[in-house]
């Protein structure tokens, strides 16, 4: 069956996960609050992590708003069905699998005006960086140029992924400046190190590390391609270090960006020295996606207190900041959060 399964009888897979081929509405309707629920079999499951992502792009089109909401209600009724060990070592494998098949290119776009070559080696890159919307997006950076985002400015990048934004920042605070970029999955970070190197940039230091409450931790992080701490995905332990421990080695920043998949809260705690010194802060505020795990909207605000900080918001990548003065009634989904110090 196995077998089978990787020469890709589609179809027959079709029938064993229903909502393949039923309407992205009606599936819905069959797993909401009081309805009976289809069993979840060993091969079902198996199924699910091996066709993973073709059931994400079945699943996009039409249906696209409703594409997260389905594939985590999979995922919560999946998760123990299959043995521990057999699942991560499915996904190692796939992992393995689509980096090493990936047809790998450089493209070259232009990026808040500053023109980058970047190396795409997975889908993951392919979607955030590689198109019209990557080139318009990341609109906290011009945000940011009103404080102390300048050039000769010291910015800790917590998050990095494979350096595109942190290569952003070098461009925009010169040769005299610097960027600090954290990020915890070895790959990414590799790649971060070749984009850097295809851009001949030298002012942007790559960290393979989590950012955490404090240095020298121990962390399981989620080794996918786009990690997490605290997920039990790919799981490998990383050492951590802290916005506090970063100002030891290379100063006090003056901007932080932040975003860590949830774990919001911890790192701005780890980031005392920073917080007192008046540094500016970007924080990608994982509402209704993972924050909730760790923290809360209401202690990510407390970190920057009025009059001390003034803050702004924006719903999306692409929409404008504009001023969080009620912050009782913070957004209630993801948002990104700027905050300058006084």
């Amino acid at each position: 069956m196995i077998v089978l399964i990787f020469q890709g009888k589609l179809k027959f897979m079709e029938r064993e996960i229903g909502c393949l081929k039923q309407p992205l509405e009606g599936h819905l309707q069959a797993c909401g609050p009081g309805r009976p629920r289809p069993a979840i079999t060993p091969l079902i499951a198996l199924s699910f992590f091996l066709f993973n992502p073709y059931i994400a792009v079945r699943l996009r089109g039409k249906s696209q708003p409703y594409e997260p909401k389905v594939i985590n209600h999979l995922k919560s009724r999946l998760k123990g069905v299959l043995p521990p060990r057999l699942e991560q070592g499915i996904r190692r494998l796939l992992l393995r699998r689509h980096i090493g098949t990936f047809p790998k290119r450089i493209v070259e776009h232009t990026y808040l005006g500053h023109p980058l070559k970047i190396s795409i080696q997975d889908d993951l890159a392919k979607e955030w960086y590689d198109n019209l919307y990557a080139s318009e997006s990341m609109r906290e950076i011009e945000f940011l140029q009103r404080g102390r985002l300048k050039t000769g400015a010291r910015v800790f990048d917590l998050g990095a992924h494979q350096a595109v934004v942190a290569m952003i920042l070098a461009r925009v605070v010169g040769d005299s400046g610097s960027v600090i970029a954290v990020e915890g999955t070895r790959y990414n970070a590799d790649v971060a190190v070749e984009n850097c190197r295809l851009n001949a940039i030298t002012n942007v230091t790559v960290k393979n590390a989590v950012a955490a409450e404090q240095a020298g931790l121990k962390m399981s992080f989620s080794a996918t391609l786009n990690g997490s701490v605290g997920d039990n995905l790919l799981p490998v332990e990383v050492i951590s270090v802290s916005i506090d421990s970063l100002a030891d080695e290379h100063g006090v920043p003056d901007v932080v960006f932040v975003d860590v998949e949830g774990y919001e809260c911890q790192v701005l705690d780890g980031g005392k020295k920073a917080l007192s010194a008046g540094t500016d802060f970007f924080v990608e505020v994982h509402t209704g996606a993972g924050l909730e795990r760790h923290g809360s909207v209401e202690k990510v605000l407390a970190y920057f207190p009025a009059p001390k900080y003034t803050l702004f918001w924006s719903p999306s990548e692409t929409a404008e900041f504009r001023p969080l003065t009620d912050r009782a009634n913070a957004p209630r989904e993801r948002f990104f959060l700027i905050a300058f110090a006084h």
